[in-house]
Parts: structure tokens; C-alpha cells; sequence
């Protein structure tokens, strides 16, 4: 009896952990897109000191862009890449005789890790080859000193807001 109720137990435990895991990832992706939705939404609060006269775009109203892509100098996954950034902002940088245009290529994570880093870099890379003064910038709630600071090593503009972590396990 008691081998047949823990073997019961077991299976039911086993079936719970795979729903608590599927809710896991939901609520991860969930809190992702949103935290991704709250930047663009508040750009202009939250990348004010990076830009000013800044408006949200897609990568297809960068002229020179489109214009790579629709001769072929700009491959399908180089574009590909560039689309996927999670924020593109134009704008311009700098004040007084120093103004000048400027991209903010963003990528947004709660948690930025190295992937999010080596992302920015390429995607900022691209637009450079086009032309485009690029800044690269990395967004997010939380993200290690050490990587923090090899992203600034490497110019990329690190904005941190901790209150966009809305959930914790």
C-alpha cells in the first residue's frame, strides 16, 4: 500500500514539476517582452541622456539600410540581424557645435549576459559599415560588474533600471 501511494506521489510530483517548468519559461517570456515593451514605451525618458530629438524606428526607415539590403551589399542574415534588434532609436547625440546624427542600436534582457553583448556589437558593427554613427547599448534590470565593465571597455553604453524586475524566484 504504501509503495503503491509513493509511486502515485511520484508520478504526480513529476507531472507538477513539468507544469511549474512550462510556467517558468512563460513567465520568463513573458517578462521579457514586457520589459522590452517598457523600454521603447519610456524611451525617451529612459535613453534621454543618450539622445535627444529621438524617435523610435525599424530598421527598413534607415535609408542607407534598406537601400544594402535591396541591392544584395547587405546579406539576408546580416539585415536579418539588424532587424532583430530589440530597440532602434535615431536621433541626435551630443549638444551645442558637437551634435551629430546618431543610432542607438539596443538590445533589451532583464538579466544581460555575454550572448546579449556579442549581439549588440555585431548589430551595431552593421549599421557602422553603413554609414551610421552607432551607439550600441545594452538595457536591462540586472547584469553582472565584470561583464559590465568589458561592455564599456568595448563602447557600449550599459543602462541598468532594477525596478524592471517585476518577479523573482
Amino acid at each position: 500500500k504504501n509503495t503503491a501511494s509513493i509511486a502515485t506521489l511520484t508520478i504526480r510530483l513529476d507531472a507538477l514539476v513539468g507544469v511549474v517548468t512550462r510556467l517558468d519559461g512563460r513567465l520568463g517570456s513573458l517578462d521579457g517582452r514586457f520589459t522590452e515593451m517598457d523600454w521603447s514605451r519610456n524611451f525617451q525618458g529612459r535613453f534621454g541622456r543618450l539622445v535627444s530629438k529621438g524617435r523610435l524606428i525599424s530598421a527598413d526607415e534607415l535609408d542607407a539600410f534598406y537601400q544594402a539590403w535591396d541591392d544584395g551589399t547587405l546579406s539576408d542574415k546580416e539585415a536579418d540581424a539588424v532587424r532583430n534588434l530589440d530597440i532602434i532609436i535615431q536621433g541626435i547625440e551630443g549638444r551645442g557645435s558637437d551634435k551629430r546624427p546618431v543610432v542607438l542600436a539596443v538590445e533589451v534582457s532583464i538579466r544581460l549576459e555575454e550572448q546579449d553583448l556579442d549581439r549588440v556589437v555585431e548589430r551595431s558593427e552593421i549599421l557602422r559599415r553603413l554609414g551610421y554613427h552607432t551607439v550600441p547599448v545594452l538595457a536591462g534590470a540586472l547584469m553582472d560588474a565584470v561583464l559590465a565593465n568589458q561592455a564599456r571597455d568595448r563602447g557600449i553604453q550599459v543602462l541598468l533600471r532594477p525596478s524592471d524586475v517585476t518577479y523573482a524566484i
